[in-house]
């Protein structure tokens, strides 16, 4: 069974754009880690930035064990993920102590600079976890597959290619999106879990089931236009 690494911006990226595809295959029996580059501590109207990164790290903790997946922290802070080589070496560690066959992460056409940065240093990442003689723990490792996911804020270009059909574990997504309090639009007005919710029934009415979640492949390994039942 192959085992998925999961990276998102902020705390509740990942499980939104992602967590259908997650709880799919932990329930087939692999194994999923979620990378949080930061917790997006600053997104809420009145919280102060370090009492809400707490409530952020609870809700992830929680969403995870919905979904039976490990949660991994890095130190970066929300709105200043950077884009740098430091950031690379540390994920590439994390690379080669999961292991994983296949990464998905946001998309780089993303209007949200924390999104396209975080796609460039996963993509970098991989390259690095899995070359000799550079300043990172573990053995080399290369990853077989990068999967971009579908995300609101990364849309510039963003063409689904490989559908994944969630109807067995819709309701159980939704669940496990819903413990993220910023998720039912309550701050800023976007109500995230209709949109996600909706988003699953359009991609799955486009291939022919109930509900579905989309990705892109990185090109530099072959796509293909299909529904498949598990990455």
């Amino acid at each position: 069974m192959k085992r998925i690494l999961v990276v998102g911006a902020h705390v509740g990226d990942a499980e939104l754009m992602a967590g259908g595809v997650i709880l799919k295959h932990t329930k087939a029996g692999g194994e999923v880690f979620i990378v949080h580059m930061s917790k997006g501590e600053r997104g809420h109207p009145s919280l102060p930035p370090a009492e809400y990164a707490k409530q952020k790290e609870r809700e992830a903790l929680e969403s995870a064990k919905l979904m039976k997946a490990e949660v991994i922290f890095m130190p970066y802070e929300d709105a200043l993920i950077p884009n740098n080589e430091e950031a690379r070496f540390k994920l590439a560690e994390e690379i080669r102590k999961i292991r994983p066959s296949i990464v998905i992460t946001h998309w780089v056409g993303s209007y949200h600079k924390d999104h396209e940065n975080t796609s460039r240093v996963v993509k970098d990442a991989i390259f690095l976890a899995a070359m000799q003689d550079l300043p990172i723990g573990g053995e080399p490792y290369s990853v077989s597959k990068l999967y971009f996911a579908e995300n609101w804020e990364d849309p510039i270009d963003f063409v689904p290619e490989v559908y994944v059909d969630i109807s067995e574990v819709f309701e159980e997504y939704r669940k496990a999106i819903e413990v993220h309090e910023f998720a039912s639009g309550k701050f800023w007005g976007f109500k995230y879990v209709d949109y996600y919710t909706s988003l699953a029934r359009i991609r799955g009415i486009e291939v022919r089931t109930r509900y579905a979640q989309a990705l892109m492949p990185d090109k530099s390994w072959a796509s293909y236009r299909v529904k498949v039942d598990l990455l």
